[in-house]
């Protein structure tokens, strides 16, 4: 059997994939965190959503940053780096 892309030969039917698209529960989860004044770190992110790291810092440069507009701050504390929503902490 053929493939249209990917690997040449397919052995059996693809598996679905395991990854579910972010909630907006989630992502307004994520939010919520970053614009506490104390912000969060990638791992209370992860904790609050599900998440994996990769996925906690794509929303924090592709969504908040490119598609809101938002000014995404960072700052290395005792708890390591820690990440708020600039607009959010000066309002």
């Amino acid at each position: 059997m053929f493939r249209s892309r990917g690997s040449m030969f397919m052995s059996g039917p693809t598996a679905p994939r395991s990854a579910a698209p972010p909630t907006a529960r989630a992502w307004q989860s994520g939010i919520d965190l970053l614009t506490r004044p104390e912000g969060a770190t990638v791992p209370e992110v992860m904790d609050a959503t599900g998440w994996q790291p990769h996925t906690v810092r794509g929303m924090f440069s592709g969504a908040l940053k490119k598609k809101h507009r938002l000014t995404v701050v960072s700052a290395k504390e005792d708890r390591g780096r820690v990440y708020r929503i600039a607009d959010a902490v000066a309002a």
